[in-house]
């Protein structure tokens, strides 16, 4: 089931390093949206949380798959048939659970940017992906294409707003949406590329700590008006 990359020897064990960071930026992105949810009060904001908070679960799963493997493989300079298929059925399930909920975050935050808040259309949009991922043999390699459709739509959607109102928040968020575009259809020629697989990983990096960035500033700008606004009241 999973989708072999050409890595360059140099990368190995950097990618798992990196999907830990990927999963702490994700969930430091998770909680100060929160935070900031408890702030505005705004629904959109709280779906940001969730979906990121979804992401950064399918990190953390990723991540432990790959380090299980990776110490079995370690420990066994043999492997036998019946750690093999341990083995293979341990990676199987860490890559199946890391698309669901990784495309459930995906999913959320385009749910987000129809404004259409009724909870059908969410699942309307996730479960006939989850549904034709049953079907396909080559499953990470359609996640990584249905991922990058998703984020077309997404990145269109902050483009539309960078072009209404060119604030410095709307163009960060569209660039940091747009990279984390480009760094999941370079995965999908990874298959034959090492230099793709490398920056994908180093544009979904630069991604999520200009999203990361983005939600600080507005955090920073939520507390300063909350605080302005107590000081008004005080005076009244």
């Amino acid at each position: 089931m999973a989708m072999l990359f050409i890595k360059p020897l140099w990368f190995q064990g950097f990618d798992i390093a990196l999907e830990i960071i990927f999963a702490v930026i994700t969930i430091a992105v998770s909680i100060i949206a929160f935070k900031l949810y408890r702030l505005t009060s705004e629904r959109r904001i709280k779906l940001l949380a969730t979906s990121f908070l979804l992401m950064a679960l399918a990190y953390v799963v990723l991540f432990i798959t790959n380090i299980a493997t990776l110490v079995t493989v370690v420990k066994a300079p043999v492997i036998f048939w019946e750690s093999l298929q341990k083995l293979i059925i341990l990676n199987n399930v860490g890559v199946y659970l890391y698309i669901v909920l990784f495309l459930a975050g995906l999913t959320a935050i385009l749910y987000m940017t129809l404004n259409v808040y009724q909870t059908r259309i969410y699942w309307l949009l996730l479960l006939p992906l989850l549904i034709a991922l049953v079907f396909i043999l080559n499953k990470l390699f359609l996640f990584y294409i249905f991922s990058s459709l998703i984020l077309i739509f997404i990145v269109w959607y902050y483009f539309k707003c960078f072009r209404v109102n060119r604030h410095t928040s709307n163009t960060i968020i569209f660039v940091a949406f747009f990279f984390l575009f480009l760094g999941r259809v370079h995965f999908i020629f990874s298959i034959n590329n090492a230099l793709f697989y490398v920056l994908g990983h180093f544009l979904e990096l630069i991604a999520y700590l200009l999203i990361l960035f983005n939600l600080l500033i507005a955090m920073k700008k939520g507390v300063n008006h909350e605080s302005e606004k107590r000081k008004t009241t005080s005076h009244l």
